[in-house]
């Protein structure tokens, strides 16, 4: 199987989980700091991470749940991460509440709390706006790398809180379908002092 074959494959399996899984009751996992996993999240990922394992044992896989499992000196590393029912970060020192309580944001963006890689996924094919979150995007690379690719491959925004390139400088995250809606968002995110 080629990577792409297998990706899919493993996309199909952790799929087929969350698929049955989807409006049963489900035991969360409390793994502190605000951050949780449930039941569906780490069947999901085991069933991905057997596809990956079956058909490449060399290869390095960090996944969410999981941790970090193959050889350090591997040639590919997989990132894999379910967000079966993920919780909404808000760290101090960017105000997402703040910026969702702007008219002007809520009348334009009209914000949704979802999964990141989702959320990036609808930005890159322009059912939504815009994307935003704060922290340390990039040390979080197993929950963003796959949306962040889509969204670049897409042709969108993507910048850090500062409007910065993503993952230089400054944390946060930032992707926009277009230049003027990354424009605007700067304008608000500067006007309350992120």
């Amino acid at each position: 199987m080629t990577d792409v074959e297998i990706a899919i494959a493993a996309v199909d399996a952790g799929a087929e989980v969350v698929r049955r899984r989807f409006g049963a009751n489900v035991r969360r996992h409390d793994k502190g700091a605000g951050d949780f996993a449930t039941d569906a999240d780490i069947e999901a990922e085991g069933e991905m991470l057997k596809v990956i394992r079956e058909q490449r044992p060399e290869d390095r896989i960090v996944s969410e749940e999981a941790g970090i499992t193959g050889p350090g000196a591997a040639l590919r590393t997989w990132l894999v991460d379910i967000n079966f029912d993920p919780p909404f970060e808000n760290a101090p020192v960017f105000k997402a509440t703040a910026l969702a309580a702007l008219p002007e944001f809520a009348a334009r963006f009209r914000p949704r709390v979802v999964s990141s890689t989702m959320a990036l996924t609808w930005v890159a094919t322009g059912q939504r706006a815009a994307y935003i979150t704060d922290g340390d995007v990039m040390q979080k690379g197993v929950h963003f790398a796959a949306g962040l690719a889509i969204c670049l491959a897409a042709g969108c925004v993507v910048t850090n809180l500062w409007g910065e390139p993503a993952g230089t400088g400054a944390t946060g995250l930032v992707a926009c379908a277009d230049h003027q809606t990354h424009a605007t968002l700067m304008q608000l995110i500067r006007r309350i002092g992120a």
